[in-house]
Protein backbone atom coordinates (compact mmCIF):
# COMPACT_ATOMS: atom_id res chain seq x y z
CA UNK A 1 0.00 0.00 0.00
CA UNK A 2 1.40 3.32 -1.13
CA UNK A 3 1.01 6.88 0.15
CA UNK A 4 -1.10 8.91 -2.25
CA UNK A 5 1.06 11.92 -1.50
CA UNK A 6 4.68 10.73 -1.75
CA UNK A 7 4.03 7.38 -3.54
CA UNK A 8 6.13 5.45 -1.03
CA UNK A 9 5.17 2.44 0.99
CA UNK A 10 3.06 2.99 4.07
CA UNK A 11 4.47 -0.04 5.85
CA UNK A 12 7.17 1.93 7.65
CA UNK A 13 4.94 4.15 9.73
CA UNK A 14 1.51 5.30 10.66
CA UNK A 15 -0.82 6.65 8.05
CA UNK A 16 -4.20 8.30 7.67
CA UNK A 17 -7.09 7.23 5.50
CA UNK A 18 -9.08 9.98 3.75
CA UNK A 19 -12.77 9.15 3.67
CA UNK A 20 -13.51 11.61 0.93
CA UNK A 21 -10.98 10.41 -1.63
CA UNK A 22 -10.49 6.96 -0.11
CA UNK A 23 -6.69 7.41 -0.26
CA UNK A 24 -4.05 6.80 2.37
CA UNK A 25 -1.33 9.27 3.46
CA UNK A 26 1.68 9.23 5.73
CA UNK A 27 1.07 10.61 9.23
CA UNK A 28 3.90 13.12 10.10
CA UNK A 29 4.45 14.90 13.44
CA UNK A 30 6.25 17.76 11.69
CA UNK A 31 4.16 20.68 10.49
CA UNK A 32 3.94 20.97 6.76
CA UNK A 33 6.18 23.72 5.61
CA UNK A 34 8.08 23.74 8.91
CA UNK A 35 7.78 26.27 11.74
CA UNK A 36 8.29 30.06 11.51
CA UNK A 37 11.47 30.32 13.51
CA UNK A 38 13.38 31.52 10.46
CA UNK A 39 10.73 34.00 9.38
CA UNK A 40 12.23 37.55 9.49
CA UNK A 41 10.62 39.98 11.88
CA UNK A 42 8.93 42.89 10.15
CA UNK A 43 10.65 46.15 10.95
CA UNK A 44 8.96 49.33 12.20
CA UNK A 45 7.12 50.94 9.36
CA UNK A 46 7.94 54.60 8.63
CA UNK A 47 5.22 57.02 9.73
CA UNK A 48 2.65 57.79 7.15
CA UNK A 49 2.45 61.26 5.54
CA UNK A 50 -0.82 61.83 7.36
CA UNK A 51 0.87 61.17 10.71
CA UNK A 52 3.67 63.61 9.79
CA UNK A 53 1.16 66.35 8.95
CA UNK A 54 -0.66 65.94 12.25
CA UNK A 55 2.60 66.14 14.21
CA UNK A 56 3.73 69.22 12.25
CA UNK A 57 0.43 70.99 12.83
CA UNK A 58 0.68 70.29 16.54
CA UNK A 59 4.19 71.72 16.70
CA UNK A 60 3.16 74.82 14.72
CA UNK A 61 0.17 75.35 17.02
CA UNK A 62 2.39 75.18 20.11
CA UNK A 63 4.88 77.60 18.55
CA UNK A 64 2.09 80.02 17.59
CA UNK A 65 0.68 79.97 21.11
CA UNK A 66 4.14 80.65 22.52
CA UNK A 67 4.73 83.57 20.17
CA UNK A 68 1.26 84.97 20.94
CA UNK A 69 2.06 84.92 24.66
CA UNK A 70 5.35 86.73 24.02
CA UNK A 71 3.59 89.39 21.90
CA UNK A 72 0.94 89.96 24.58
CA UNK A 73 3.67 90.32 27.21
CA UNK A 74 5.62 92.79 25.06
CA UNK A 75 2.49 94.84 24.38
CA UNK A 76 1.74 95.02 28.08
CA UNK A 77 5.30 96.10 28.85
CA UNK A 78 5.15 98.70 26.06
CA UNK A 79 1.94 100.21 27.43
CA UNK A 80 3.44 100.34 30.92
CA UNK A 81 6.60 102.02 29.63
CA UNK A 82 4.55 104.51 27.60
CA UNK A 83 2.46 105.43 30.65
CA UNK A 84 5.59 105.81 32.78
CA UNK A 85 7.22 107.95 30.10
CA UNK A 86 4.20 110.28 29.92
CA UNK A 87 4.17 110.57 33.70
CA UNK A 88 7.88 111.39 33.80
CA UNK A 89 7.53 113.99 31.05
CA UNK A 90 4.73 115.69 32.95
CA UNK A 91 6.79 115.73 36.12
CA UNK A 92 9.78 117.16 34.28
CA UNK A 93 7.59 119.85 32.71
CA UNK A 94 6.23 120.77 36.13
CA UNK A 95 9.73 120.89 37.60
CA UNK A 96 10.94 122.99 34.66
CA UNK A 97 8.11 125.48 35.09
CA UNK A 98 8.64 125.56 38.84
CA UNK A 99 12.31 126.32 38.24
CA UNK A 100 11.16 129.33 36.18
CA UNK A 101 8.73 130.53 38.86
CA UNK A 102 10.93 133.56 39.67
CA UNK A 103 11.72 134.44 36.04
CA UNK A 104 10.27 136.92 33.58
CA UNK A 105 11.06 137.80 29.98
CA UNK A 106 11.35 141.34 28.67
CA UNK A 107 10.78 141.21 24.93
CA UNK A 108 11.47 143.60 22.08
CA UNK A 109 13.95 145.82 23.94
CA UNK A 110 16.46 147.09 21.32
CA UNK A 111 19.99 145.81 21.78
CA UNK A 112 23.01 148.03 22.44
CA UNK A 113 26.63 147.03 22.91
CA UNK A 114 27.00 149.41 25.87
CA UNK A 115 23.69 148.42 27.48
CA UNK A 116 23.41 147.76 31.20
CA UNK A 117 20.54 145.36 31.64
CA UNK A 118 20.42 145.72 35.42
CA UNK A 119 19.92 149.48 35.05
CA UNK A 120 17.30 148.80 32.37
CA UNK A 121 15.35 146.62 34.78
CA UNK A 122 15.60 149.16 37.61
CA UNK A 123 14.32 151.90 35.27
CA UNK A 124 11.53 149.67 34.01
CA UNK A 125 10.48 149.02 37.61
CA UNK A 126 10.26 152.76 38.24
CA UNK A 127 8.15 153.29 35.13
CA UNK A 128 5.55 150.65 36.05
CA UNK A 129 5.67 151.73 39.72
CA UNK A 130 7.21 148.51 41.00
CA UNK A 131 10.61 149.66 42.25
CA UNK A 132 13.21 146.91 42.61
CA UNK A 133 16.62 146.79 44.18
CA UNK A 134 19.59 145.47 42.22
CA UNK A 135 20.23 143.01 45.06
CA UNK A 136 16.88 141.35 44.33
CA UNK A 137 17.94 140.48 40.79
CA UNK A 138 19.80 137.18 40.76
CA UNK A 139 20.37 137.02 37.01
CA UNK A 140 19.80 139.28 34.02
CA UNK A 141 21.00 138.53 30.51
CA UNK A 142 19.96 138.27 26.87
CA UNK A 143 18.67 134.93 25.62
CA UNK A 144 20.03 133.31 22.50
CA UNK A 145 17.75 133.41 19.48
CA UNK A 146 16.03 130.20 18.51
CA UNK A 147 15.63 131.59 15.01
CA UNK A 148 18.86 133.26 13.94
CA UNK A 149 17.19 134.99 10.99
CA UNK A 150 14.57 136.72 13.14
CA UNK A 151 14.97 140.55 13.12
CA UNK A 152 13.60 140.84 16.64
CA UNK A 153 16.08 141.72 19.39
CA UNK A 154 16.98 139.01 21.82
CA UNK A 155 14.73 138.73 24.84
CA UNK A 156 16.00 139.63 28.29
CA UNK A 157 15.75 136.92 30.95
CA UNK A 158 15.43 138.21 34.50
CA UNK A 159 15.50 136.02 37.59
CA UNK A 160 14.31 137.64 40.82
CA UNK A 161 15.12 136.44 44.28
CA UNK A 162 11.50 135.33 44.86
CA UNK A 163 8.45 134.33 42.88
CA UNK A 164 6.44 136.89 44.86
CA UNK A 165 8.49 139.77 43.43
CA UNK A 166 8.10 138.25 39.97
CA UNK A 167 4.31 138.21 40.37
CA UNK A 168 4.27 141.79 41.62
CA UNK A 169 6.36 142.92 38.64
CA UNK A 170 4.08 141.16 36.15
CA UNK A 171 0.98 142.61 37.80
CA UNK A 172 2.47 146.14 37.79
CA UNK A 173 3.33 145.95 34.06
CA UNK A 174 -0.17 144.70 33.24
CA UNK A 175 -1.71 147.45 35.34
CA UNK A 176 0.46 150.08 33.64
CA UNK A 177 -0.66 149.01 30.17
CA UNK A 178 -4.29 148.94 31.29
CA UNK A 179 -4.10 152.45 32.75
CA UNK A 180 -2.21 153.78 29.71
CA UNK A 181 -4.06 152.16 26.86
CA UNK A 182 -2.95 154.92 24.45
CA UNK A 183 0.68 154.78 25.50
CA UNK A 184 1.48 151.26 26.56
CA UNK A 185 4.93 150.22 27.66
CA UNK A 186 7.38 151.05 24.87
CA UNK A 187 10.98 152.00 24.18
CA UNK A 188 10.42 155.70 24.98
CA UNK A 189 9.69 154.82 28.61
CA UNK A 190 13.22 153.41 28.87
CA UNK A 191 14.79 156.47 27.29
CA UNK A 192 15.53 154.67 24.04
CA UNK A 193 15.14 157.18 21.22
CA UNK A 194 13.96 156.48 17.74
CA UNK A 195 11.64 157.69 15.04
CA UNK A 196 9.06 155.11 16.08
CA UNK A 197 8.09 153.87 19.50
CA UNK A 198 8.47 150.10 19.72
CA UNK A 199 6.28 148.18 22.16
CA UNK A 200 7.93 146.28 25.01
CA UNK A 201 6.40 143.15 26.49
CA UNK A 202 6.80 141.80 30.01
CA UNK A 203 5.78 138.11 30.08
CA UNK A 204 6.30 134.96 32.07
CA UNK A 205 9.32 132.83 31.28
CA UNK A 206 7.35 129.79 30.13
CA UNK A 207 8.75 126.35 29.37
CA UNK A 208 8.41 125.15 25.75
CA UNK A 209 5.55 122.81 26.76
CA UNK A 210 3.75 125.62 28.54
CA UNK A 211 4.24 127.95 25.57
CA UNK A 212 2.64 125.41 23.25
CA UNK A 213 -0.31 124.98 25.61
CA UNK A 214 -0.75 128.75 25.92
CA UNK A 215 -0.66 129.25 22.15
CA UNK A 216 -3.17 126.48 21.45
CA UNK A 217 -5.65 127.50 24.15
CA UNK A 218 -5.36 131.26 24.13
CA UNK A 219 -8.49 132.99 22.85
CA UNK A 220 -7.56 136.59 23.59
CA UNK A 221 -5.42 138.98 21.57
CA UNK A 222 -4.62 139.05 17.92
CA UNK A 223 -2.40 136.52 16.18
CA UNK A 224 0.33 139.13 15.74
CA UNK A 225 0.42 139.92 19.47
CA UNK A 226 0.52 136.24 20.31
CA UNK A 227 3.44 135.71 17.97
CA UNK A 228 5.30 138.64 19.54
CA UNK A 229 4.79 137.36 23.09
CA UNK A 230 5.43 133.67 22.48
CA UNK A 231 7.21 133.58 19.14
CA UNK A 232 10.73 132.39 18.48
CA UNK A 233 13.43 134.58 19.96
Amino acid sequence: MECAGCLTSLDNGPFLHCTRCASDYHLSKERKGGDNTNTPIRGVLPPSPQYNNVTLRSKVKVEQDTQADIIRSLRSETETLRANNISLLKRLAQMDQQFRSSNIEIQCVPENKQENLINTMVQLGRVIKCPIDEAKIHYCARLAKMNGSSPRPRSILVKFNSSRLRDEFLAASSRFNKNNADDKLNTSHLGIGGAKKSPIYVVEHLSPEKQGTTCSHSKEGSRAELQICLGSR
